[in-house]
């Protein structure tokens, strides 16, 4: 049995930060490094450098796995990686704290048929930028073999895990034009949200495309709580059963988690991501807390390999 580690370092310095305190709490064997130079390459270089330093010096074996904008060939190598690596008996932690969504998805959708759960740790910044974050989105996208059971008689409701950008919000509606949208905005005033995740920025967008105030509905959510927001996402997915259903994470990364979640209970929904193409390097600061989720695959899932 191996005890792996699968992380995907960027230019944060929390990426190091986090590792050593993955290393704290479990003695891992294997480690799977993400490797990716699409953004602010020779900084996240710098971290891949420590941490695979690090790993040498505790006997840690490393395997890398290189991806880059190449959504399909992505897609390739990590099925190859999690096919021919992971055993049915292996204990897998997914670092999840700089990692793309598209990414965290994919891993998901091919560990689940080799073993039972994975443990999730995500790791808070102690601040973010307090000018910009991420800019310039790109097309969203539906994420491959997550498309969902499209109906044509169905009408299309967006559920969006609002995040600091409306522009996202924006972007989302003029692609898949729904005619109802629900807004998860994340609770509490963590990072100056209040102010920098503001409802009613992202109905005004809704209203602008031309939504009506009744096809716009909102509800609060907590993707820090024990279990990343799922219950939330999930009551929404409920009502709306009789929709087309496209889902997309653009909070608190653990909401990610959550919408996978919901995935698996409900395979008809689409999974959508919206990757931007720039990044502030000064995106955040320092280390915060810590958080843990177990995440359980239907038996069926891992029986079927």
């Amino acid at each position: 049995m191996k005890n792996i580690l699968i992380l995907y370092p960027s230019w944060e310095s929390r990426s190091y930060s986090g590792f050593l305190r993955d290393m704290e709490k479990s003695s891992f064997s294997h480690s799977i490094i993400i490797r990716n130079a699409t953004h602010h390459y020779d900084e996240a270089k710098k971290q891949v450098e420590e941490i695979s330093k690090k790993c040498t010096e505790n006997s840690i074996d490393i395997s890398y796995l290189d991806i880059n904008s190449d959504v399909a060939n992505n897609w390739r190598i990590i099925e190859e990686k999690i096919g021919t690596f992971v055993d049915k008996e292996d204990k897998i932690s997914i670092d999840i704290t700089t990692m793309s969504r598209n990414i965290v998805w994919s891993l998901l959708y091919f560990l689940r048929t080799k073993v039972k759960n994975v443990e999730i740790i995500y790791h808070k910044p102690e601040t973010y930028n307090n000018d910009w974050i991420s800019r310039e989105p790109e097309q969203p996208r539906l994420l491959f073999k997550h498309s969902g059971i499209y109906d044509l008689s169905k009408r299309t409701t967006l559920i969006l895990v609002t995040g600091f950008d409306e522009d996202r919000t924006k972007y989302m509606l003029y692609k898949y034009e729904p005619q109802k949208v629900y807004l998860l905005v994340q609770e509490g005033d963590q990072f100056n949200n209040e102010q920098r995740n503001d409802e009613s920025a992202h109905r005004i967008v809704c209203e602008d495309f031309g939504l009506s105030k009744d096809n716009i509905l909102s509800k609060r959510i907590d993707s820090y709580s024990p279990d990343f927001g799922f219950e939330v996402v999930e009551s929404v997915i409920k009502e709306e059963n009789l929709s087309n259903v496209i889902l997309a994470s653009f909070g608190p990364k653990p909401s990610a988690i959550a919408a996978y979640r919901c995935y698996m209970q409900h395979p008809e929904i689409a999974l959508c991501y919206l990757p931007c193409k720039d990044y502030n390097i000064d995106y955040c600061q320092g280390i915060g807390e810590s958080l843990n989720y177990s995440l359980n695959f239907p038996i069926e899932d891992a029986l079927s390999n």
